[in-house]
């Protein structure tokens, strides 16, 4: 479980693009799914490679998640790693 608090989006909110990343490990994300507050599915995104380790926004690759298409609001991240899923709310301006 020390690695589900580890693991956490940014910026929140967020304009339209975030990043996932984690403190001190590097796990493999199988899967990302972007919900609603209605449940509704509006995004997958499948991986396979690892959590880059946070090194602040500089460290980190200009491909992030892209969630300009939905609605201002509030969603749900839910992030699937071999060991553990880890839901995160992010907020769209």
């Amino acid at each position: 479980m020390e690695k589900e608090r580890g693991i956490f989006v940014f910026p929140n909110p967020t304009d339209g693009k975030f990043w996932v990343s984690g403190f001190g490990f590097r796990v493999p994300i199988e899967d990302i799914q972007i919900f609603d507050v209605m449940g509704r599915n509006v995004g997958s995104y499948p991986f396979g490679y690892p959590i880059p380790p946070f090194k602040g926004a500089r460290g980190m690759s200009e491909n992030g998640i892209d969630i300009s298409h939905v609605e201002p609001g509030i969603y749900f991240v839910k992030i699937q790693t071999e060991n553990v899923t880890v839901t995160k709310k992010i907020i769209k301006k």
